[in-house]
């Protein structure tokens, strides 16, 4: 290959100046471009452990923004239920809050019950493999003892 660049230098000449303008335009274009300004701003996350969602008060269903009712409503609802908004959030609050720590207990006592699965198989295919030598080492066993009896066998009559 060097002899070959050696014939013709012209070539090699006219090669390296190729390559240095794509590296020059390479360069150039990169510093002309618009750096991505996305990358820069982070947003913060927030890691929720059990604990704080329990404590954390739950939104219900229910719209924002209500129809204004009328004077006579406002005075119906105040005299008949005046103490009941107040106990559904709190019996809201509490059953959200039982739900949640029956989830949490619930996906615990799934974990538990798979890793007792997993020990389980564990065991099972050891059991199996222990099975499988032992048959295995039965098996060489009977095979010596039955060449062993056919050596016997085979010198008995080589003596008779």
């Amino acid at each position: 290959m060097l002899k070959e660049l050696l014939q013709n230098p012209k070539a090699l000449l006219w090669a390296t100046i190729i390559h240095l303008l794509v590296v020059l335009l390479m360069i150039l274009s990169f510093s002309f471009s618009e750096k991505d300004e996305a990358a820069g701003s982070a947003t913060p996350v927030t890691i929720i452990d059990a604990a704080s969602i329990l404590n954390q008060s739950i939104p219900t269903g229910e719209p924002i923004e209500e129809p204004q009712p009328d004077e006579e409503q406002v005075t119906d609802q105040i005299a008949e239920k005046p103490v009941e908004k107040p106990q559904k959030e709190e019996q809201e609050k509490t059953s959200t809050k039982a739900s949640a720590t029956e989830a949490i207990l619930a996906a615990q006592q799934l974990a538990i019950q798979q890793a007792k699965q997993k020990k389980e198989e564990a065991m099972r295919e050891a059991a199996k493999k222990d099975s499988r030598k032992k048959a295995e080492e039965k098996a060489r066993a009977e095979e010596k003892r039955l060449k062993r009896e056919k050596r016997r066998a085979e010198r008995k009559k080589e003596e008779a």
